[in-house]
């Protein structure tokens, strides 16, 4: 990993920190219509869950696995 002087690197961290709080909030963010679909009783708890699943599986799985090795390669780094 390129060495940055300190400044820059307590931005890139900054700038991880509102990523990893950021990106989550936006995939979990597409769970707010159906959780209001399902409290009206438009779909069923089933629809909702299924929903749910989708977003674990995809989007949330994928940014874990990005802020995850993110850590790690900066943990690694300061060993």
């Amino acid at each position: 990993m390129r060495e940055y002087r300190k400044p820059i690197k307590r931005l890139i961290r900054e700038y991880a920190a509102w990523a990893s709080e950021a990106e989550p909030g936006q995939a979990l963010g597409e769970l707010e219509a159906p959780f209001t679909a399902r409290r009206n009783g438009q779909i069923s708890a089933s629809e909702l869950s299924d929903r749910i699943h989708t977003v674990h599986q995809g989007p949330a799985r994928e940014l874990w696995g990005m802020h995850r090795y993110a850590a790690l390669a900066e943990r690694k780094h300061h060993e």
